[in-house]
C-alpha cells in the first residue's frame, strides 16, 4: 500500500533501463531524421530549380538542415520520456523482486499516473500480497504447533525438531517485515 509520503517523492532519473530506452529512442530519432532528410532533399531539389531561375541564396538549405536536426532531437527527447513510462515500472518491480529473492517482502508503492504497465503491476502486487498472506497463515500455524508442543516434556530429538520449527517461524517473521521501498528517483 502506498504511504502518505509516496505522493511527495520527486523522481528524476529518466534513463532507467539504458538498453531498452536507448534502443527505442535511437529508432525514433533515426526515423524522424530519415523522414526529414527525404522531405528536406525534395525541398532542396525544388530550391535548386528555383535558384537557377531566381538566383536565390542557400538560406533554404540551412532551414532544411535545421529542421532535420530539430526533428531528430525532439523525437529523441520524446523517446526518452515515453520509454521512461515503461522503464520506471519495470525498475520498481525489479527492486521488489530483488527483495523477494532476498527472502523479504517489499513495501509496495503505487506507480505514477503517467506510467504504463499498470495492469501488470497490479497483478504483480496481487501475487506478492497472496504470498504474504500464505506466509502469515504458515506463521500462525507454526505458532499453534509450537505452543502445543512446547508445553509437553520433550525428548532430545523432539527438542531438536522444536528448534527447527522455531527457526522456521523466525525466518517467516523476518520475511514478513516490510523491506524498504525502491529508490525514489525512478
Amino acid at each position: 500500500m502506498p504511504t502518505p509520503t509516496d505522493s511527495k517523492l520527486v523522481r528524476r532519473m529518466y534513463v532507467i533501463n539504458r538498453t531498452f530506452q536507448l534502443k527505442y529512442t535511437v529508432l525514433l530519432s533515426l526515423t524522424g531524421a530519415a523522414i526529414s532528410a527525404v522531405f528536406g532533399g525534395l525541398m532542396y531539389m525544388a530550391h535548386l530549380d528555383a535558384r537557377r531561375l531566381a538566383h536565390a541564396d542557400v538560406t533554404m538549405l540551412w532551414l532544411v538542415v535545421g529542421a532535420t536536426v530539430m526533428m531528430g532531437a525532439t523525437l529523441g527527447l520524446f523517446g526518452v520520456v515515453i520509454t521512461h513510462r515503461v522503464a520506471g515500472p519495470i525498475y520498481v518491480m525489479s527492486k521488489h523482486m530483488q527483495a523477494l529473492a532476498q527472502g523479504a517482502f517489499p513495501r509496495m508503492r503505487s506507480l505514477r499516473k503517467s506510467d504504463e504497465l499498470k495492469d501488470f503491476f497490479d497483478q504483480f502486487q496481487a501475487a506478492v500480497d497472496r504470498l504474504r498472506e500464505r506466509e502469515m497463515q504458515d506463521a500462525a500455524q507454526l505458532d499453534s504447533v509450537l505452543k502445543v508442543l512446547g508445553t509437553s516434556q520433550a525428548s532430545p530429538d523432539s527438542r531438536a525438531a522444536l528448534d527447527v520449527l522455531r527457526a522456521l517461524r523466525e525466518r517467516k517473521a523476518a520475511a514478513l517485515e516490510p523491506a524498504a521501498p525502491p529508490a525514489a528517483r525512478a
